[in-house]
């Protein structure tokens, strides 16, 4: 299985073809070049709430996975919500 382009993932405003779109790309991998396709997600219509709270939640994924994998090695219990943490680690990392 592979894994995902770590974080930091950054969001950026970017132009494609006659609509506006919000582009997530990671700083140290990204090269400049309308040829060279290195976004890692792209929201549509970034003018939109909606689309803009999706840019930004998509862009703290990799952060958002490591802290919640962090809790779970420090606090782990058999409760509900915990066993909601595990879910969601495994869904992230494509095991669930």
């Amino acid at each position: 299985m592979s894994t995902h382009t770590p974080g930091p993932w950054k969001r950026r405003k970017k132009w494609k073809s006659d609509n506006k779109a919000l582009e997530i790309y990671h700083p140290d991998r990204s090269i400049e070049s309308p040829f060279v396709p290195n976004a890692i997600a792209i929201v549509e219509d970034w003018q939109d709430e909606e689309s803009l709270a999706n840019a930004r939640l998509i862009a703290a994924a990799p952060e958002l996975l490591e802290a919640l994998e962090a809790v779970i090695s420090v606090a782990d219990r058999d409760t509900l919500i915990f066993r909601k943490a595990h879910e969601a680690i495994a869904k992230a990392k494509g095991e669930a």
